[in-house]
């Protein structure tokens, strides 16, 4: 049996011992790695032209996600209402937007027949936050005018579909203050992408849920940036902020959404025993995802000496790798970690793989690079993605490797 959001929070406001072992839903899941691998293989087949080929190519791509993710692609899975989920940055099995997203990686390692496309947009629908998050990178944007209207988002939206985007990801600004744009964009959509929010929980309700998931959301990732209620509260400026992020995940859990807490790793967080209470807390709310972001001098933190040391990058990384390997951990969430992936491929943004659209429509490298580059309502996609792909990211440290 699942426990009850308000059981977790008085047992992470005592800061007792870890949280009981408490089954959760949607499932962690092993017994669909065959099932995906065939899938992975015939799909290669039909572009490889030959058994060979389609054999070097797929020990090819498997081979490059191990190496970057430093896990197999199916060594954890998440099951939710029949798809398959192994990275937040990755759309579910089956779909159309897998295999788009398949496509673009067997053009880059294999010279296969497809093209490079974009894995995933990041689009900032709204300025507008009741927040005042330590480490927004929107602080001296927020609460200003709107400037898209409804029906530009969704022609923002349909333009990178039609590009081929495998995955929209809306952000803010809390996203769900434009919760009936989003519902119109959704139910405007085009079926062959996987669409998510990245949202503070706040306004989210049984029925706002429901509807989201009825017109085509495929999940939210709910910002959680401690185990402790108050320091939570304290880091987003908004007394009942913890309450409000983990009643939101019960409400899109209950409606079929795939959920994930994501969290802002401070310096004076990446401890050991953090980490531990924070994915006992996730495990017991049943996400399917815990999302490690690493501080960056943006925004509010402009200016700030907040990057990661050395010893607190190899706690993440440690912790990474523990959850996502060790069997011990099996029915834990699965551990999405970009700052473990930078290090190793560099960034995978200025439209390498993903890109940022701002709330006045403007493209970005990425959410932290702000640089307009190109208003996305004037040009085609495929010149704003050639010049954002020409100007580049900036090299990522790995000196912490």
């Amino acid at each position: 049996m699942t426990a009850h959001p308000a059981h977790l929070r008085e047992e992470s406001r005592a800061a007792g011992p870890l949280l009981p072992v408490i089954e959760t839903r949607p499932a962690i899941v092993h017994r669909h790695r065959l099932r995906l691998l065939w899938a992975l293989f015939f799909h290669i087949l039909r572009l490889a032209g030959n058994p060979l080929r389609a054999i070097g190519w797929t020990r090819a791509l498997l081979g490059k996600y191990h190496t970057v993710h430093g896990a197999e692609i199916s060594s954890k899975m998440a099951h939710v209402e029949g798809r398959i989920f192994w990275r937040i940055g990755a759309p579910g099995f089956p779909s159309a937007a897998l295999s788009r997203n398949w496509d673009s990686e067997l053009a880059r390692i294999c010279e296969a027949p497809t093209t490079i496309g974009l894995r995933n947009v990041y689009f900032a629908i709204t300025t507008k936050c009741p927040y005042r998050c330590e480490h927004c990178f929107e602080w001296d944007n927020l609460n200003r005018p709107e400037t898209l209207s409804g029906e530009d988002i969704i022609h923002i939206v349909d333009k990178f579909q039609r590009y081929g985007a495998a995955q929209i990801i809306f952000s803010g600004g809390e996203p769900l203050l434009r919760i009936k744009d989003i519902l119109a964009v959704l139910e405007n959509a085009r079926p062959d992408s996987d669409f998510w929010i990245i949202s503070s929980g706040f306004s989210l309700t049984t029925e706002t849920a429901r509807q989201l998931k009825a017109a085509g959301l495929t999940g939210i990732a709910v910002s959680l940036d401690h185990w402790q209620p108050d320091a939570h509260d304290r880091f987003r400026h908004y007394p009942g902020a913890f309450d409000i992020a983990v009643q939101a995940v019960e409400y899109a859990r209950s409606a079929g959404l795939v959920t994930a807490f994501s969290l802002c790793a401070t310096r004076e967080f990446c401890t050991s025993e953090n980490m531990s209470r924070y994915m006992e807390l996730a495990r017991g709310c049943g996400v399917s995802f815990v999302q490690i972001l690493e501080p960056v001098a943006a925004g509010h933190f402009a200016g700030k000496d907040v990057l990661l040391h050395r010893e607190h990058i190899q706690v993440l990384e440690s912790f990474y790798l523990q959850y996502n390997q060790h069997r011990a951990y099996r029915s834990y969430p699965i551990v999405d970690y970009q700052g473990y992936i930078q290090r190793r491929l560099g960034c995978f943004g200025a439209a390498n793989r993903f890109m940022y659209v701002d709330p006045k429509g403007y493209a970005h490298r990425c959410p932290f690079c702000r640089e307009p580059l190109a208003k996305v309502l004037e040009f085609p996609i495929k010149d704003i993605v050639a010049l954002v792909r020409e100007q580049g990211c900036v090299p990522f440290d790995g000196s912490a490797l």
